[in-house]
């Protein structure tokens, strides 16, 4: 009975971390490809809020808000041409992932954080939230159980791949 609970939870946690799996791509390649294309532009073009403080600041471009989003989307497009993902599913969790990653941004600058500042919370949740809600307004309702698993996984796998990327060179 506990081997079947186990396995029965276990293959949910599998369906569900495949259904984030492009919002967390997207989230996570414009670090990886921008190693590759450098600095890149400043999505927020050097505005100051009225805070005084920077909309985004330099670690939030152009070019990593593409690569994010099409690098979730492939991602995406790939689980669906083997039955496991949808592509309107996919593009828009990783839009989503990307437009609440700016956001998360936006919020640590009000709150007086330095670009590549950890902020708990403010690194792991917004992106996932912003996916799922776009998601859940625009593709289908989502259960509540996917909600309540990528609020308690999104945070441990946030920080064991950026720790992972620390390690090899990807992060400071």
């Amino acid at each position: 009975m506990l081997y079947q609970s186990l396995s029965a939870v276990l293959s949910l946690l599998i369906k569900l971390i495949l259904f984030y799996l492009p919002a967390y791509v997207a989230n996570g390649s414009p670090v990886v490809f921008s190693k590759i294309y450098g600095p890149g532009h400043p999505i927020d073009m050097g505005i100051v809020f009225s805070d005084g403080k920077r909309l985004l600041g330099d670690g939030k471009t152009f070019e990593g808000f593409i690569t994010g989003t099409v690098a979730g989307s492939v991602i995406g497009l790939f689980l669906a041409q083997i039955g496991l993902h949808s592509i309107s599913s996919s593009v828009t969790l990783s839009l989503g992932a990307m437009i609440g990653d700016s956001l998360g941004s936006f919020v640590k600058r009000r709150l007086g954080f330095k670009r590549g500042e950890w902020a708990p919370l403010l690194d792991e949740l917004p992106f996932i939230i912003v996916a799922l809600g776009l998601h859940h307004v625009f593709v289908y309702a989502l259960p509540l159980d996917y909600w309540i698993v990528a609020l308690l996984i999104t945070p441990v796998l946030h920080k064991s791949t950026n720790e992972l990327a620390k390690r090899i060179g990807l992060r400071s």
